[in-house]
């Protein structure tokens, strides 16, 4: 999202509109594991798009694994000795329904983002006084 104080453009960044409180998204996942294409973003998807879904590969839970460096070295392959099978939880306990609670939620937190940074009065100011002490500008 991008506004203009009175001078110079202004970018905003959302970076986790799927953010989901952490007690409701604890039982929608049932407890499991969550991350890529866990039973949150499976359900996410079922909701969306349901026939580009392929339960009948996902035959039981995630097991996870490690590269075994020492915590904070990642190599370009950590997810995949992670997410060794390309999942994480069990997307088997995914449903529609959930799906649908879940992208309500994420398009609510879209919708307030924008309306923040439409009502930000703030940003535009410290920007213009940033930019004119830093820069002249």
């Amino acid at each position: 999202m991008s506004r203009s104080s009175k001078r110079h453009p202004l970018v905003y960044v959302y970076l986790s509109p799927w953010e989901i409180p952490q007690d409701f998204r604890d039982k929608m996942s049932e407890g499991l594991e969550t991350g890529h294409a866990c039973v949150i973003e499976t359900s996410q998807v079922l909701a969306l798009f349901k026939d580009l879904v392929k339960m009948r590969n996902v035959t039981h839970a995630a097991h996870t694994g490690s590269t075994g460096l020492p915590k904070g070295i990642l190599s370009p392959y950590w997810w995949q000795a992670y997410c060794s099978e390309l999942y994480l939880g069990d997307p088997r306990r995914a449903t529609e329904e959930k799906g649908r609670i879940l992208n309500e939620i994420v398009v609510a937190n879209i919708v307030n983002a924008i309306k923040a940074v439409k009502e930000d009065r703030i940003t535009p100011g410290i920007a213009d006084d940033f930019l004119k002490r830093a820069f002249g500008a």
